[in-house]
């Protein structure tokens, strides 16, 4: 079967609609405020006013990073559990059954983002690359959910497969999916311009961070939903 990609938004969205109140339980404590609470108590440093070269620029973010590894990987390990938990919504369909399923499948999803995400983000570097890997492993998350005993190599194998005649549509939809959640980097921005300022507005920072998060929660779950309406379009019908 050909994927529509028109179709598949379209059935995303018709899911967002009716389990909006399910999604957001789920998405505020995993997806929110983890990167909340990071965006407001450990924001990025604030560059200096004298211009540096890329090299140095990507060391000093490296050793910031590192200094505050322990936060970047308990946040980036809430935030997994949070998007296994609404891949099991669609095979657990109550908040409580989603989070026991989302346990046992919390661990797959994580090593299958490793195995995806690093030849991914390199492959965005030249864009299609990058754009084709996250495209044809798209069903990767929804196959773990709704697949119980598939492995995370196997699941991303099989997605692969399953996307084999739906090469370009698979793509844009990956496109989409980094599109919406490049939707935080506006509020970023803002937020390291008013902590430049000589006295920035505590308020008004805790008002565009909750923005940003919300916009990042917001991306996660679309990108969810729609792994999951292409799933239902190809992989149950085998195709």
């Amino acid at each position: 079967m050909k994927l529509t990609v028109s179709r598949v938004l379209a059935d995303a969205g018709a899911l967002w609609r009716r389990d909006r109140d399910l999604l957001v339980r789920v998405a505020a404590p995993f997806l929110f405020l983890p990167d909340y609470a990071m965006k407001l108590l450990l924001p990025q440093p604030v560059p200096g006013d004298a211009p540096v070269s890329l090299s140095v620029a990507m060391q000093a973010q490296a050793r910031f990073v590192g200094d505050h590894l322990l936060a970047y990987l308990l946040t980036a390990a809430l935030v997994q559990f949070g998007i296994a938990a609404l891949f099991a919504l669609y095979t657990k369909p109550d908040v409580r059954g989603a989070l026991r399923r989302g346990v046992s499948l919390w661990p797959r999803l994580m090593l299958a983002g490793v195995l995806v995400g690093v030849p991914g983000t390199l492959g965005l570097l030249l864009i299609l690359p990058g754009l084709l890997i996250f495209g044809r492993t798209i069903l990767t998350g929804p196959l773990l959910a709704g697949e119980p005993g598939l492995g995370a190599v196997a699941a991303v194998w099989r997605s692969v497969r399953l996307t084999r005649r739906n090469m370009l549509g698979v793509t844009a939809l990956a496109a989409v999916t980094l599109l919406l959640r490049a939707g935080e980097m506006p509020f970023d921005q803002l937020d390291l311009w008013l902590r430049t300022l000589h006295a920035p507005n505590p308020v008004a920072r805790a008002v565009v961070d909750a923005a940003g998060a919300g916009a990042a929660a917001l991306a996660q779950v679309a990108a969810c939903l729609i792994a999951v309406a292409a799933y239902r379009g190809l992989a149950s019908r085998g195709t």
